[in-house]
């Protein structure tokens, strides 16, 4: 704030400035390429990271998977039992509804059991595949 004595005025101002890198060319970018390349190298090792454990960690899922479909109880023996149910139905020893619900129930069953068969073998391939070995016979 600036009082003149001879005017009854007060001035206000605003100073700018700004500094020109004449000697500093490009340094923005340079700097901006780096950050870019310090980001690719980190990620690319934590890719190479993950590839590395994933094998192990994807054997474990297959052999808890097949574990599980190994104590699940085989397709064909749902079927005979929701065939055994039928044949209680047709003798009017249990209501429609009990029917209806074996039909149901089994079915989320065999759906659930090919679920974790497809998934076992997506797991399976996807080892071999890392493993940089693919066998042309399945197990």
């Amino acid at each position: 704030m600036e009082r003149r004595p001879d005017e009854n005025e007060t001035s206000w101002g605003i100073k700018l400035s700004a500094t020109l890198p004449i000697w500093n060319q490009n340094s923005g970018g340079r700097n901006l390429a780096k950050a870019r390349l310090n980001s690719a190298i980190a990620a690319y090792e934590s890719t190479k990271r993950q590839q590395n454990s994933q094998p192990e960690l994807l054997q474990k899922q297959y052999v808890e998977l097949t574990k599980v479909l190994n104590e699940t109880e085989p397709v064909n023996k749902i079927v005979l039992s929701i065939k055994d149910t039928e044949r209680l139905f047709d003798r009017a020893l249990i209501p429609p509804s009990s029917l209806i619900e074996t039909y149901r129930s089994s079915f989320e069953l065999v759906e659930e059991i090919h679920r974790n068969e497809i998934q076992a073998m997506l797991i399976w391939s996807t080892v071999e595949n890392l493993k940089g070995t693919f066998p042309k016979e399945l197990p």
